[in-house]
């Protein structure tokens, strides 16, 4: 029965196999590229991107396995939000070193916080004023603290969520955001120092 699908599917035009994935996946990376980019236009973008890539290796992916399809076209979208995504922290860096950036400071601010005891915290805000030193921080971080980081307190995923896209067991999630917290917080914290001197 599954072999007479795929005999099906290998048979239909490829006008009609790219609708049939679209209708099938186009809600699915539209959610998946939006958690990743949390823009409507961008994460559109990505969608039409992942079908201009399905339209240029349909021959290959028609003759893949069901759900080898599924998750290379996954996959796909995945990398293209990903790779949006690191361009436009490459972009925001560029900007944010001329004016300052809310949603740096946001993350920022919950990654002081979110961990540290209160009598440190009213220590620090005194000390924690400059948009430009957060923003250099998130930019020496490697992407993929980055990325956990965006998407665990700007976004607000769960820790499923994140690891779904970002391929990583929920373990693994965990850990990198903890590291991650550790190395910005770290690098704040000796920015401060060589502030104070």
């Amino acid at each position: 029965m599954k072999k007479d699908r795929e005999i099906m599917h290998n048979d239909k035009k490829d006008s009609e196999l790219i609708a049939e994935y679209y209708d099938k996946y186009e809600q699915k990376l539209y959610r998946l590229s939006y958690a990743v980019l949390g823009d409507i236009w961008q994460a559109e973008e990505a969608v039409q991107e992942t079908f201009l890539k399905v339209i240029r290796y349909r021959n290959m992916i028609k003759r893949m396995p069901e759900e080898k399809r599924s998750a290379y076209i996954t996959k796909t979208a995945r990398n293209i939000a990903v790779d949006m995504y690191r361009k436009n922290k490459r972009d925001k860096e560029a900007v944010c070193s001329l004016q300052g950036d809310d949603d740096s400071t946001e993350l920022a601010d919950n990654i002081l916080w979110s961990h540290a005891d209160p009598s440190v915290k009213s220590n620090m805000a005194d000390e924690v004023e400059n948009r430009q030193l957060i923003t250099g921080i998130l930019g020496r971080l490697s992407d993929d603290d980055a990325l956990v980081l965006q998407l665990r307190i700007v976004r607000q995923l769960s820790v499923r969520e994140t690891a779904d896209l970002m391929r990583l067991t929920e373990a693994a999630v965990r850990k990198k955001y903890e590291r991650a917290v550790k190395r910005a917080r770290k690098l704040l914290m000796k920015e401060m120092m060589l502030d104070g001197e």
